[in-house]
């Protein structure tokens, strides 16, 4: 749509650390979206996700690192999580490759092992609201 306008927002909580020393190490993530979609015509529609991850690593070498994700991620309509609209659950490996001083390579690939929606309770998943797969590369430079 031309006159379209889409605003959003995020807000993270992240916490990682050395869960045993030089061996494993864990990450917890809880994030709050919040989107706000001007249509014109159409109106207004808010939506809003609450998405709580966490994440197990190891060390293959010294550069390269795998681990696995789990993740559970909520759909709300409104932007203040006001009125819930359905649910998700993902698994999926995570890698870290330290190519080199300055370079970082890491992502993660997620599959939705379970969820629901609100608005189509008899299709499974709840893949009106949330995708199939999640993926993520991050290519990363330290100056």
């Amino acid at each position: 749509m031309p006159n379209q306008k889409v605003f959003g927002n995020s807000f993270r909580l992240l916490a990682d650390g050395e869960l045993i020393k030089g061996r494993l190490y864990g990450a917890a993530n809880l994030e709050l979206n919040q989107i706000i979609v001007d249509s014109g015509t159409f109106g207004v529609g808010k939506a809003s996700f609450l998405n709580l991850r966490g994440a197990l690593t190891t060390p293959l070498t010294d550069a390269l690192y795998i681990g696995a994700e789990a993740s559970y991620q909520r759909a709300y309509q409104g932007t203040w999580l006001n009125r819930y609209a359905g649910q998700a659950y993902y698994l999926g490996p995570t890698f870290l490759w330290q190519i080199n001083d300055k370079f970082t390579l890491n992502g993660t690939w997620a599959y939705q092992v379970g969820g629901n929606a609100k608005i189509s309770p008899g299709r499974a998943l709840g893949i009106d609201i949330f995708p199939r797969h999640n993926a993520r590369l991050k290519l990363a430079y330290a100056f």
